[in-house]
């Protein structure tokens, strides 16, 4: 998906425990108008908030198993890079709960619950 100018994917997945799960092995199996369904809220959720519409590269085709596996793999060695301090981080805050052996950021669970209370908070008084 491309929101805003940017690259944002999306992995759809079930539930292992959802009744369908054993029904469902490969993109192909899920139906077109569950498909459609999940590409137009995608799409469009955003545009309650007065944003633009989002877009979908590959012409809007939901792309396999193989394809999600290489982009999560790739995206993650990107993100151990990153918090490792291996490519510089620019003004994106590094805070997160999840150890590495060099790890720029790192708090607690406590503290990272703290900082997403707070900033709800703060969000919904500004609403007020």
């Amino acid at each position: 998906m491309i929101d805003e100018g940017e690259t944002d994917w999306k992995v759809v997945c079930i539930d292992v425990k959802d009744e369908l799960a054993s029904k469902l092995s490969a993109h192909s199996d899920i139906d077109a108008a569950k498909i459609k369904e999940v590409f137009t809220f995608l799409r469009d959720y955003k545009i309650p908030a007065g944003k633009p519409a989002n877009t979908f590269g590959f012409n809007g085709a939901l792309l396999d198993k193989a394809f999600a596996l290489k982009v999560t793999d790739r995206t993650h060695h990107e993100w151990q890079a990153l918090l490792s301090g291996q490519v510089d981080s620019g003004k994106i805050k590094l805070t997160h709960t999840t150890p590495l052996s060099t790890s720029n950021g790192l708090v607690s669970q406590g503290d990272a619950e703290k900082v997403v209370v707070d900033h709800c908070l703060q969000y919904l008084r500004s609403k007020i």
